[in-house]
Formats: C-alpha cells, structure tokens, sequence
C-alpha cells in the first residue's frame, strides 16, 4: 500500500492467488473530507480495460462499510465491502458479499485477512 495525495488517498498492487492461476489486481481509495467518506475502485489486472463502480462508506467503532450498486453477470447487484477486527495487533480482515434483493440478505464471496511483510500492519482507520 502506498500513500498519496498527502494520505487522502492510498494505492495497492495485489497478487491474488487461484487454483485456475494468479492476476494482479490494483485498488485505489481515495477520501473525501468534506463528507468524511471514501470511496474504493478496484482494477483486475484479467479485466484491465474496466474500473469497477466506486464501494463508498466510511468507518465507525472500529468497522468499515462501503456499498455500492452494480451488475453481476448480468444481475442487478448491491455491493458491501465490510472492514472489521481492527485489533491493537493491527490484523484487519475484509470481506466482499453480493445482495440481489436490495441488502435484505448478502451473500460473503470473497474474505481476506492482512498482515504486513514485516509483521506490523495498520488498521484501515489508520489508512
């Protein structure tokens, strides 16, 4: 991850491992201050002609959510990023879900838990 526009932004550059093979892929989130929300875009290095539609939220009491409205194989979608166990260890887990019925209930497709190289990583409220 690296900072920018002075810490109101940050970029990562992942290498995501599959059983069909490994992609890069970048994210980029940038924050707005006036509305205290940021916005996350996500760049699948498979896919490098197409930015995703923006999640946007914001954290509170230690948990990040960021929804976003979009289409999924066709299908009308409700996007949830959640941020959560922003432990003093600095362990921060994210997790994406889909909802097809307006958030009512989601469905988690994709969960990861972070550490740094070095064995010190911040919480996303520090990003």
């Amino acid at each position: 991850m690296q900072k920018l526009l002075g810490g109101h932004a940050n970029v990562d550059d992942n290498v995501i491992h599959l059983p069909d093979g490994d992609y890069r892929a970048l994210t980029l989130r940038s924050f707005d201050a006036a509305s205290g929300l940021w916005s996350i875009w996500w760049l699948d290095g498979r896919h490098p002609g197409r930015l995703d539609v923006p999640v946007v939220g914001g954290f509170k009491d230690g948990q990040g959510y960021f929804y976003a409205d979009d289409t999924h194989k066709g299908l009308a979608i409700r996007v949830r990023f959640l941020w959560t166990q922003c432990s003093e260890l600095g362990q921060p887990r994210w997790e994406q879900a889909f909802s097809t019925d307006g958030g009512v209930s989601w469905e988690v497709n994709w969960v990861m838990d972070f550490r740094s190289i070095d064995g010190i990583a911040e919480s996303p409220e520090c990003l």
